[in-house]
């Protein structure tokens, strides 16, 4: 059923069950109460009345045997004490009632009070933290967007670096901070072959700082393994990233990185065979790339030149076989 243009959505009320829970425990004490008041009130007109009534019996003459007069008294004496014990029975159950209720009210009105501040504080600290936030992105982007074309490539990531580690003073708790810095460094000591042990190893330190922060498991052990590759670490590096595909193994970027590193070990590898094994591992892990992710440019431009350099390969291993078998054709006709 569809509501009409002009027509106001109705508001959700919410049902305090525990203020109606006291208000129906109020309203029976109340009714209890009225009507004990005017049973009490009917047996107070009540021994009135037999008090009278005995009173003038005894100025009239009417009661002349002690024995009568002192059972008459008896009784009503028996039914005051009634009437008193019902009073006291009222005003006890009223005062019972009236330090329930006040129990109640201090538990819970506290216990209100305590979770609306609760709520409030929660509230001003999400105010508080996204404030710091915005101006936390604001300060990042201005230490990152510095204008390339007035300095130098590695004049504009040393001037990055300065102001990202002022960032990080500021605000030591955010883990993105130290991975923008050791994406810094990662580029730094590229360009840096003197001091790019420790510059990597400086970058690899705020890596493990930002995951114990927070940072991503496999964007950890992914970032870890570039290193490493960087160091020229091949081994630890297909380590790290086999870690990466362990903890998710549709992480592309992981499967490419690994290529790399098998196309280094393979770039140093002497044994043919061996050799031939980091190639099929590299082309391996491209395909597994592309099939996570089949628009990677890179991928796809490694997975192209790998199976012209196999194809290649092939080729001159074919031309060598052929050379073979023809010196040892010639070899059979010379004897």
């Amino acid at each position: 059923m569809t509501r009409k243009r002009n027509e106001k959505p109705k508001k959700c009320k919410i049902v305090r069950w525990d203020i109606m829970a006291l208000i129906s425990c109020l309203a029976v004490c109340i009714g209890f109460l009225g009507i004990t008041f005017f049973s009490i009130k009917s047996d107070i007109s009540m021994l009135k009345t037999e008090n009278e009534r005995i009173n003038v019996s005894l100025e009239t003459s009417e009661i002349k045997d002690e024995a009568m007069i002192l059972q008459y008294y008896r009784e009503l004496s028996e039914k005051t004490d009634a009437a008193i014990n019902k009073i006291l029975v009222v005003v006890s159950a009223f005062t019972m009632v009236i330090i329930a209720l006040g129990a109640l009210l201090a538990v819970k009105t506290p216990k209100d009070i305590e979770d609306k501040m609760n709520e409030l504080n929660k509230k001003m600290k999400e105010a508080t933290d996204a404030a710091d936030n915005v101006k936390y992105q604001t300060e990042i982007l201005e230490a990152l967007n510095i204008n390339q074309t007035t300095y130098e490539e590695e004049i504009t990531d040393k001037i990055r670096l300065i102001q990202i580690k002022s960032v990080i003073r500021k605000y030591s708790n955010k883990y993105d901070a130290y991975v923008h810095k050791a994406y810094i460094l990662f580029r730094i000591g590229d360009r840096n072959n003197d001091e790019k042990k420790e510059i990597l190893n400086q970058a690899i330190n705020d890596v493990e700082i930002a995951h114990r922060l927070g940072y991503d498991i496999c964007d950890y052990y992914n970032d870890i393994g570039s290193a490493y590759h960087k160091l020229g670490e091949y081994e630890k590096a297909i380590n790290f990233h086999k870690k990466t595909i362990k903890e998710n193994p549709n992480y592309g970027n992981a499967y490419f990185n690994m290529n790399a590193s098998y196309w280094k070990l393979c770039n140093k590898e002497t044994d043919y065979n061996k050799k031939c094994e980091y190639i099929d591992l590299q082309k391996l892990c491209l395909i597994k790339a592309l099939e996570i992710n089949p628009d990677d440019e890179y991928a796809q431009r490694d997975l192209k030149n790998l199976e012209e350099e196999i194809k290649n390969q092939e080729d001159e291993f074919q031309e060598k076989v052929e050379q073979a078998r023809k010196e040892e054709k010639e070899g059979a006709k010379v004897e």
